[in-house]
């Protein structure tokens, strides 16, 4: 009887584990991209040029893309901070600070961005 209370507990405690674990992970990812978000949003104040967003870029020797927001129909700055694991039917993801312009390149909004991924 002793045995099997301890075969039933050892399995609450895995299958606990199983279920906390990657939530912690995940917090702790999130936790990070916030941390990466604040300088921007510290240093690049709404209404900005895009042309002072970029010299800031350059200046601060940040590695960035740039692509255009559909949603918006502006142009965007993409800085990777980041990428979210992939489950076995999706690949990874990754994780951007975006920078958004509106038509008239004034910068209209900083956040995190997480790419869509590709799933089979």
């Amino acid at each position: 009887m002793r045995k099997g209370a301890i075969i039933v507990a050892s399995g609450v405690v895995l299958v606990s584990a199983w279920l906390i674990v990657p939530r912690i992970r995940q917090s702790r990812r999130e936790s990070a991209y916030l941390v990466a978000l604040a300088p921007f949003q510290r240093d690049l104040p709404i209404g900005m040029t895009r042309d002072e967003v970029k010299k800031y870029l350059e200046s601060s020797h940040v590695a960035h893309r740039e692509d255009w927001d559909s949603e918006y129909g502006g142009p965007t700055y993409a800085v990777k901070v980041g990428e979210e694991p992939g489950t076995l039917v999706c690949s990874s993801r990754g994780v951007y600070i975006a920078l958004e312009f509106d038509s008239a390149n004034v910068l209209r909004e900083v956040h995190i961005r997480k790419q869509i991924p590709g799933c089979l």
